[in-house]
C-alpha cells in the first residue's frame, strides 16, 4: 500500500500555497490538476492555466524500483 502524500498547489493569485494531505494519486487532464481522494471517493481539479508552482513527494516504492539493463 503506497503513502498518503501531502501537495502543495501555488496559485498565481496567491500569497501561500494550498496544502492538501491524504493525497492518493495525483495526474493532468484536459487542462486540471486532479487530486485522488480514495477515502473520500473524491477528485479536486485545478485549472492548470492559475497554477505557479505544484509541490508532492516523489517516492518510489520498492515495488516499484527496476533496474536498467
Amino acid at each position: 500500500m503506497r503513502n498518503k502524500m501531502t501537495v502543495r498547489i501555488h496559485n498565481i493569485d496567491q500569497a501561500q500555497p494550498m496544502v492538501y494531505e491524504g493525497v492518493d494519486n495525483t495526474y493532468i487532464k484536459e487542462g486540471f490538476y486532479c487530486l485522488v481522494f480514495r477515502a473520500t471517493n473524491r477528485v479536486m481539479k485545478f485549472p492548470v492555466a492559475r497554477i505557479f508552482r505544484v509541490i508532492e513527494p516523489y517516492d518510489v516504492g520498492e515495488a516499484e524500483v527496476r533496474e536498467v539493463e
